[in-house]
């Protein structure tokens, strides 16, 4: 979002350092900041090497150009730019002209409150000029911690039943819809829903033990991995008079493409030496085409809590490319456990027709 570049560009694949001790390679990291001991929580920045960051303080980014454009800029919520988050103290390096206090990891059903308070002060106190303002909420993120009044309301109005997910996961989305429905809600009261473009959409699919999922279904697999139930999730515009209401669209975007689309709405001008992966999306709005294309999807780490080894992707119209560059993991049974998990030493090349088979069950390679 921030850099309008695919991951393979920048380098910033991960959003911890990414050290896997079990790698059978390890992949190259940057020396810790000065004065950052080795250890500790990754998300700090406290680690033994990290991953690059591709916006520096004073660095060019999505913020930094709609702040040049004479926009205000505001984010409240969970940010792993720079990795040690932000903070209102460093935020301003990075363009902001406000930023919440730092995010609890472990309470997001709470923070999701702090995070729309302060996002609609924002709002209020900016509604003169022309504000940009980010709300990456940590839920539905675990822990779902809720209050026990949502507890009991959720068991009363589920009765016994079986949902498929768990009754404080429900209520924590629950919670995240309203929150949303106050920075709308407020949007009207303050007359500049007819003037603002909105966007809601989720960082990464969901959880999946199972390779054909039902949690995801009918995508395959789930957050940590190139499959589509890792990367394909839904994106929603409402820009009024620009995006017809109930107007959709099957193709496919990615997160680069926010960048200029942004800046395209705004008015304001990109730096020509920045390089940009992403494209306007303004022809969609209209019902119109985009150029034809291709898009790139890298995590070139072992993650073993997803049952992912290092992977890489490439989407071109209806067809999906994966590529397995050293090793891979075969499962029986459709199942994701010890027991049904074989790794196998050697690369693996995949290919899928996402349009036909969105599941990815039919490998065409």
């Amino acid at each position: 979002i921030m850099t309008g570049q695919f991951a393979g560009r920048h380098g910033r694949t991960d959003n911890v350092p990414g050290v896997h001790p079990y790698a059978r390679m390890q992949e190259p990291l940057r020396p810790p900041p000065l004065g950052v001991a080795p250890g500790g929580f990754p998300g700090d920045g406290a680690a033994g090497a990290r991953l690059p960051d591709p916006v520096q303080p004073g660095g060019y980014s999505l913020v930094q150009a709609l702040k040049a454009g004479g926009y205000r800029t505001g984010i409240s919520g969970k940010s792993h730019l720079p990795m040690q988050h932000l903070t209102p103290k460093t935020a301003a390096q990075y363009g902001f002209d406000f930023c919440h206090e730092r995010a609890d990891r472990s309470q997001p059903y709470r923070d999701t409150k702090r995070f729309t308070d302060d996002a609609l002060r924002f709002m209020r106190e900016n509604r003169e000029t022309s504000f940009f303002l980010y709300v990456p909420f940590v839920a539905v993120h675990g822990p779902h911690l809720v209050p026990p009044e949502d507890q009991a309301r959720w068991r009363e109005r589920l009765q016994g039943r079986d949902a498929g997910i768990h009754p404080d996961m429900l209520a924590s989305l629950e919670f995240v819809d309203r929150s949303v429905g106050r920075v709308l809600d407020a949007l009207d009261e303050l007359g500049l829903a007819e003037n603002t473009l909105v966007i809601l959409a989720s960082d990464n699919g969901g959880l999946s033990k199972s390779v054909h999922s039902a949690d995801n279904h009918p995508l395959r697999m789930g957050k940590g991995t190139l499959y589509e139930g890792g990367v394909r999730v839904p994106l929603f515009i409402r820009w009024p008079g620009q995006i017809a209401p109930g107007r959709g669209s099957d193709v496919p975007v990615h997160f680069v493409d926010l960048f200029p689309t942004l800046c395209e709405a705004a008015g304001v001008r990109v730096d020509p030496n920045h390089a940009l992966d992403g494209v306007s999306l303004r022809p969609l709005f209209a019902g119109g085409p985009l150029p034809e294309r291709a898009l790139f999807l890298s995590y070139p780490h072992y993650l073993a809590g997803y049952a992912t080894t290092p992977a890489r992707a490439v989407v071109q119209g209806r067809y999906k490319l994966l590529w397995h560059p050293y090793d891979h993991l075969e499962f029986e049974g459709g199942r994701v456990t010890p027991a049904t998990t074989r790794y196998v030493p050697r690369a693996r090349v995949e290919l899928f027709d996402v349009e036909a088979d969105p599941g990815e069950r039919t490998d065409l390679a």
